[in-house]
């Protein structure tokens, strides 16, 4: 067999628990390409949260986004914890928990 016949192609992660399957991961270059966090935020199939919860995640895009900015932006995150951040952000009990 010749080399390129041992790779495959990209294809869907998934993320599991002990209650099964909780996330599905697209191939990134398959979809439209938006900003770091928007893309993910948009394109990730969350199989056991409804979509009360997963509004909630909203701002952390942002805040992700704002990390990527600069130094000054980098020193205010990274002085606090990521459960922190969520609470700060309104994320809720549950997407944090999941």
């Amino acid at each position: 067999p010749k080399l390129e016949d041992v790779f495959t192609d990209y294809d869907l992660q998934g993320q599991y628990s002990p209650k099964g399957l909780e996330a599905v991961w697209p191939v990134y270059r398959d979809e439209p390409q938006l900003p770091t966090g928007m893309g993910q935020a948009l394109f990730t199939r969350f199989t056991n949260l409804p979509p009360t919860d997963l509004a909630t995640a909203a701002p952390l895009v942002a805040a992700f986004s704002e990390f990527l900015t600069g130094e000054e932006a980098f020193k205010k995150y990274d002085q606090m914890s990521f459960r922190d951040l969520c609470k700060r952000m309104g994320v809720s009990k549950r997407l944090y928990a999941e």
